[in-house]
């Protein structure tokens, strides 16, 4: 009996001690990390990286859980500074792994290219709306792989487009998202 309540006392004891799994979300808040208290037990394959530049207070890259908001990242890089413009982002938008979120200042004229590269001096070339495959959509500012799919099923069961404003009518695609990419699409 002696036996039996030591060797039990010793498993209780391991199971105690044990560190907990997975890995911690990282949340970048005023230039300094922070660990969220339900974020100790996170998988890593539930977290997603998103790049968030412009009036931040705190810009960098976030590890975020699955099925984040915009809004959620904004908040993660401590929040927008005075000069931010957010009625040209959609603040409901889910994220996804790899997303780069620029948050413009009001009266701000944004680059030709706002994501991944610096804007070049040569001109760009518009993408056509109705012949772009999937890949070249989904380059547009703040469209990516998701959109771009919508933007082809759209297409596929309406029609081609008849304008660039007709992007308007394709789920998640509203008037922040339309303002990016006006002057890099076409229809002709």
């Amino acid at each position: 009996m002696g036996l039996f309540v030591g060797l039990l006392a010793a498993a209780i004891m391991l199971l105690v001690s044990a560190p907990p799994r997975g890995q911690p979300i990282i949340l970048k808040a005023q230039g300094t990390f922070l660990l969220t208290e339900t974020s100790i037990a996170t998988p890593k394959s539930n977290l997603i990286g998103v790049h968030v530049v412009g009036e931040v207070k705190d810009p960098g890259l976030l590890l975020l859980p699955e099925g984040s908001r915009v809004s959620d990242a904004i908040l993660s890089a401590g929040g927008l500074t005075e000069l931010a413009d957010e009625n040209r982002l959609n603040l409901a938008a889910i994220l996804e792994d790899g997303t780069r979120v620029y948050v413009p200042a009001k009266g701000e004229t944004l680059p030709v290219e706002t994501t991944d590269t610096l804007p070049s001096d040569s001109p760009q070339e518009l993408i056509n709306i109705n012949l772009a495959d999937r890949d070249e959509l989904a380059d547009l500012p703040a469209i990516g792989l998701v959109k771009a799919n919508a933007i082809i099923d759209y297409r596929t069961s309406q029609g081609d487009f008849l304008s660039i404003e007709e992007i308007l009518n394709v789920p998640g695609i509203g008037e922040s998202i339309f303002t990016l990419i006006k002057e890099l699409i076409k229809v002709g």
